[in-house]
């Protein structure tokens, strides 16, 4: 299969799919929730409740040179004095393309190990499925996050702001070639929250210098790729990119995503997917909305483009719905409900448009 041009013919009519995590720490239970809701594109659950290793960061930590992970503490930091040989050994994995090498274990994802497996689950055969989803935390929100031995983001070293690229990048080869093995079609996300820091005068990023640290990933995995940002950020810095899919909690956004509507239109004609993120999962909002309230919001934020000239077709068949982020710090409860509303507001806006 041409993964390029598969990715110009993926259009998903307002499928439903996730972010990834979910609060609950049994992972059968996890995927349960995930194939009842997201049937056509199924997602790995991502269990951060359940150990510190399956934390949003240290769970793709495996193989990184010189990580310290202080379990009692619970903290991950890149101690740059420390040299064992791990940096000669990573390198020799890039230059080799040692996919092995950047495999994510059990115990810092036990969600997706189970996915992974799930073509022996009878739950598998009750679904349609198109697409398999997998994600991960990309460089930037990495190295923001994550500091050295003396608190300062390990982003701003730039040698290991090479290797952390590449980290990233080798550990989605791995997912894309192992989700592939359930179903050849696979959709990885790069997940960027620390986006929003684009333009802050808190944070220096150079726009120039992430954009290029975000496409020497996209360019190097041939699976459909996306990139999910929680917050408002500069969306013509994705959209000016080779990215698949774009996903923004467009509940709140949608107006700051509008402003780019030229890039938008132009982004749609090459192939571009917007994945919609128009369910809350703030139990203080989701008590007000209802699947018709978040129909209309959604209408609202594709009326806004459509005025300024972007095509409604397009939009139709190229776009899918999710949470407005992650589910990992709700009850189980709001996010069964949370899922639910994505699922029927999917269904609603099919129904709606005859998709």
């Amino acid at each position: 299969m041409d993964k390029k041009r598969d990715g110009m013919k993926f259009k998903p009519n307002f499928a439903a799919t996730g972010i990834g995590s979910v609060p609950v720490t049994d992972p059968s239970e996890a995927l349960g929730l995930v194939f009842k809701y997201c049937p056509e594109i199924p997602y790995w659950p991502q269990l951060p409740n359940r150990a510190f290793n399956e934390n949003m960061y240290v769970q793709y930590s495996e193989g990184l040179p010189s990580r310290v992970i202080d379990e009692k503490n619970k903290k991950i930091y890149i101690d740059t004095t420390k040299d064992t040989g791990e940096m000669e050994r990573f390198y020799n994995a890039v230059l080799e393309n040692n996919i092995d090498y950047f495999s994510i274990g059990k115990d810092y994802s036990s969600g997706l190990a189970l996915f992974l497996s799930s073509k022996e689950d009878e739950r598998l055969d009750k679904i349609k499925l198109k697409y398999v989803k997998g994600q991960i935390t990309g460089p930037i929100s990495f190295g923001l996050h994550v500091t050295d031995e003396n608190l300062k983001p390990i982003l701003y070293n730039d040698a290991y702001r090479d290797i952390l690229v590449k980290h990233i990048l080798h550990k989605a080869k791995w997912m894309e070639r192992e989700l592939s093995k359930i179903i050849p079609r696979t959709i990885i996300f790069i997940d960027e929250p620390y986006l929003t820091a684009l333009g802050s005068a808190v944070v220096s990023l150079d726009r120039d210098e992430v954009k290029a640290n975000l496409e020497e990933i996209y360019s190097n995995i041939s699976c459909l790729k996306g990139t999910h940002c929680c917050g408002n950020t500069d969306w013509g810095l994705l959209l000016d990119t080779s990215v698949d899919i774009i996903s923004l909690d467009c509940y709140e956004y949608a107006k700051n995503f509008a402003l780019y509507h030229d890039k938008i239109e132009r982004y749609l004609s090459r192939g571009g997917v917007i994945a919609w993120g128009a369910v809350p999962y703030q139990s203080e909002i989701l008590e007000q909305e209802d699947v018709s309230t978040l129909e209309k919001r959604l209408e609202n934020a594709l009326d806004m483009l459509v005025s300024k000239g972007v095509s409604k077709e397009k939009l139709l068949t190229q776009s899918l719905i999710t949470p407005t982020c992650g589910l990992g710090c709700v009850s189980r409860e709001v996010a069964e409900k949370v899922l639910r509303l994505v699922k029927e507001l999917s269904e609603r806006m099919r129904e709606k448009y005859s998709l």
